[in-house]
Order: C-alpha cells, then sequence, then structure tokens
C-alpha cells in the first residue's frame, strides 16, 4: 500500500494523493450538496430561536441570517448543482461552515449576557458539522475548527469569567476532537476503498491487456506478423455475413511458393524464413490498405479482398505475381527459379468459410501449370 505522511493521511505520491482528491469529491458530491441544503434548513429554522432568546437584538441576528449566510448558502447550492461548481463543493462548504460559525461568534457578543451562553451551544453544532455531515477532509474540518474556536476566543476573553472561559474551551475543543476522530477514520476508510478500487482496476487493465495479448498471439503468425489461419476462418466468415446482408462481394487470393524446399536445401532454413518475410512485406504492399493478408501455412499466403468481385481480384492477382517475381529475381533467391502459383475465387456467401477455402484451394492446384517464374 502507497505511504501515507502525517495525521493528514496524505499519499506521500502526489498524483496519488491529487487522484484521491478528485475520487473524494466525486465520492462525496450527493452528501455534500445534501449537507449544503440542511446546513441552510438548520441555520434558517434557527431564526426562531433568536426572536425567543434575544427578541431586542432579533433585528442584527436576522441581518446575519438572512441578510448575509442564508443568501450566500443558495447561492452555493446553486452553483454546485453545474458540473463545474460541483467541482468546488469541499472549498464552499468550508466557506459556508466557517461563516456560520463566524456569525454564531458575532451573535455571541451581540446577544444579552443572560443568553449569549445559548448561542455557544450552536458552536459546537457548527463543528461537528464541518468534521461529519460537511464530508470535509481532515485537514478542511480542522482548518475550520481551529478557526472558529480562536474566533470564539478572540469575542469571549474579554466578556467571560475564566472559571467560564475555561468551561466552554473544554466542551469546545473536546466536540473538536471527537468530530476530527470521527473525520480521520471516515477519510482512513476512503482511501482505503479508493487504493482498493485502484488496485482491482489495475488487474481488471492487466486482464484485459493479457487477453488482448492472448488474443493477439493465437490469431498472429510469429514469424511474418501476419494474421493466421485461425483469424481468416474469422474474416471469412464476417465478409460471407456481408455478401448475404448487402449482396457485397468480397473474393481470395492464394498465393503459394512454388519449389520453396530448394530455399531450405541449398541456403538453409534461416533463409528460408528471411524469404517468407520478404514475400509477406511485398504482399501486404502491392494489396490495398483494406485487404488483408494472412499466413496460410507453409509457404502459401492467402488475401482477402472485402468489397472485390472476381475481376478486379484478378487483376490485383497479377499484381501479385509482379511482386513476387521481383522478389524471386533478386540475389540470392534467383539461382533456385522459384515461382508462384495463383488461385482466384470469390468468397462464397452461402457456405462455411472451409469451403471457399477449399474452393480456391482447388483453383490453386488447377493452376500449377500455369505457374510464373522468376
Amino acid at each position: 500500500m502507497p505511504a501515507a505522511s502525517g495525521v493528514s493521511q496524505s499519499f506521500v505520491d502526489a498524483s496519488l494523493e491529487i487522484a484521491f482528491r478528485d475520487h473524494h469529491r466525486r465520492k462525496t458530491r450527493t452528501m455534500a450538496r445534501v449537507a449544503l441544503v440542511l446546513g441552510l434548513v438548520l441555520y434558517g429554522v434557527f431564526g426562531g430561536l433568536d426572536y425567543l432568546l434575544a427578541p431586542e437584538s432579533t433585528t442584527s441576528f436576522w441581518i446575519i441570517r438572512y441578510g448575509v449566510v442564508c443568501p450566500m448558502a443558495l447561492v452555493m447550492i446553486g452553483v454546485s448543482l453545474t458540473e463545474k461548481g460541483a467541482r468546488w463543493l469541499p472549498e464552499m462548504l468550508v466557506v459556508l461552515v466557517t461563516t456560520a460559525g463566524l456569525s454564531i461568534v458575532i451573535m455571541t457578543m451581540i446577544a444579552p449576557a443572560s443568553v449569549s451562553q445559548a448561542y455557544y451551544v450552536g458552536l459546537i453544532l457548527v463543528i461537528f458539522f464541518g468534521c461529519t455531515v460537511a464530508q470535509l477532509r481532515f485537514p478542511m474540518a480542522l482548518g475550520v475548527g481551529l478557526v472558529v474556536i480562536a474566533a470564539y476566543e478572540v469575542a469571549a476573553v474579554p466578556e467571560l469569567d475564566p472559571a467560564l472561559l475555561i468551561n466552554d474551551n473544554f466542551f469546545l475543543v473536546t466536540a473538536l476532537v471527537i468530530g476530527l476522530l470521527a473525520c480521520w477514520e471516515r477519510e482512513r476508510l476512503l482511501r482505503r476503498d479508493f487504493l482498493q478500487i485502484r488496485e482491482i482496476e489495475a488487474q481488471r487493465r492487466s486482464m484485459v491487456d493479457a487477453n488482448a495479448r492472448l488474443e493477439s498471439e493465437a490469431s498472429t503468425d510469429p514469424l511474418t506478423g501476419l494474421s493466421n489461419r485461425r483469424h481468416l476462418q474469422v474474416r471469412i466468415r464476417d465478409a460471407a455475413a456481408l455478401g448475404r446482408r448487402y449482396g457485397v462481394p468480397s473474393s481470395l487470393v492464394l498465393v503459394d511458393l512454388d519449389r520453396f524446399k530448394r530455399v531450405n536445401d541449398n541456403l538453409g532454413h534461416p533463409a528460408g524464413d528471411r524469404l517468407l518475410q520478404a514475400a509477406a512485406h511485398v504482399l501486404e504492399e502491392v494489396v490495398r490498405e483494406t485487404d488483408h493478408v494472412f499466413r496460410y501455412g507453409g509457404d502459401e499466403f492467402i488475401v482477402l479482398m472485402s468489397g472485390t468481385d472476381l475481376e478486379a481480384a484478378t487483376e490485383a492477382a497479377g499484381r501479385i505475381d509482379a511482386g513476387l517475381c521481383a522478389l524471386f529475381a533478386q540475389e540470392p533467391w534467383q539461382p533456385l527459379d522459384l515461382g508462384v502459383s495463383l488461385g482466384v475465387n470469390l468468397v462464397q456467401p452461402e457456405v462455411p468459410p472451409l469451403a471457399s477455402l477449399e474452393a480456391v484451394d482447388r483453383k490453386l492446384y488447377a493452376n500449377k501449370g500455369q505457374a510464373s517464374r522468376s
């Protein structure tokens, strides 16, 4: 598991930490929006207590509540419903919770001494709200709690009896510690889940890549890099389906390197491998980009030409013949009197792929006596 740094639990790897923060925003987005609405409702409803507790200060209190904090919350709710605004939900909650806490501190200063202590309870609610319902990350919740407590200290020290101040601080700090413990544990679990999700996703990608490699290996000839006979049958089946559905013709050109055994006998098997690779390269060069070249087996290749009728395929076979004869005319192949036999036939839409292969194979052997030589 990647290392975490300090009480904040931040990952040492900066890119991992950034990824977690994005994950945290997405994971807590719904609850953060609920927190905005809940905070607005609770803060607004508590305005009724202003009238009951301090009717002479209600006007000042309501200016703070309904003139500043509640409109701010409404704007944030609206912004949070946009895609861009949702990315800033944690920061908006930090601002809102901090503002609500500071407004309550101001109310304790405005309220008559007989009821100011009642507003102090609201600070405990704000701290708990910031540490739990707001879904803030640990450093954010800690910052909000410290700012609210510090503001209360500034406001209360000149006014309160030292014993009462110590009492208030004890409960404020206790509330903050308990809230932060809950916040820390929630974030720890979120980080653990985040790492598990990444590990599962990495394993899934690894399996997909491994399956793709296996599929590629199973359908690719390792010597020439061309698709193999197994993949050829799949593509013929697709071409046949295209012919049945839309009447689009497809053709096969079977290529046999005549007297190839002479290469192995006279120059060795490595030379034979090089010739097969060179022949594969020639075939890929002379056919169209939309055509597909396959290693059929041994010294045979086959070209599948989608959307090509028999006449066009025969013309393409002529280009293949010319290209391979030009290759065989080069050293060291020229003295071996190599040749090319070709078979051309349409893909038959109504029969299995094997039947189309057998048909073009018969065409090739019928043309053996007319094979080209270098």
